[in-house]
This record gives structure tokens, C-alpha cells and sequence, in this order.
């Protein structure tokens, strides 16, 4: 099931913080300060939100480290 992009703004990053929205790894969103989209990775404990940029494209071997990298951070 795919799902639509969210928009991320100051709001729903303050409630992705405090767990009133939760995103699963690959969501893709788009950053209300940014012209592309993103796939989300997580949102740390202390409130930074972790996307993977577009690079000319999404590498899925990286977005796996980035993930796993980050799982490890909270």
C-alpha cells in the first residue's frame, strides 16, 4: 500500500517529536523548506529529523545504512 506524501512543516515536525505522528523508514515526505521530496528515516531523541535527500536519485543501499545507523541512535 502506498501512501501519500506528507507534508512536513515546524507543526507536524513538533508532533513527530512528541510521538502524536509517527512516519514508518521510506515515507515519503516533503520538507515545507525544501523543492523536492524526501524519504523519511526517523526523528531522533533530541527532536532532529532524519530524511535521505534526493542525490540524483534514492539509493536504496544507503537509505538501509541510514536507517539502520539511525535505530541505533534513539
Amino acid at each position: 500500500m502506498f501512501l501519500p506524501t506528507i507534508e512536513i512543516d515546524n507543526d507536524v515536525c513538533d508532533a513527530l517529536h512528541n510521538k502524536r505522528v509517527v512516519l514508518r523508514p521510506g515515507q515519503w515526505v516533503k520538507l515545507a523548506w525544501c523543492t523536492r521530496r524526501a524519504r523519511y528515516i526517523g526523528c531522533t531523541r533530541a527532536g532532529i529529523l532524519v530524511v535521505q535527500h534526493y542525490e540524483g536519485g534514492y539509493d536504496p543501499q544507503k537509505f538501509r545504512a541510514l536507517v539502520d545507523y539511525w535505530r541505533g541512535q534513539r
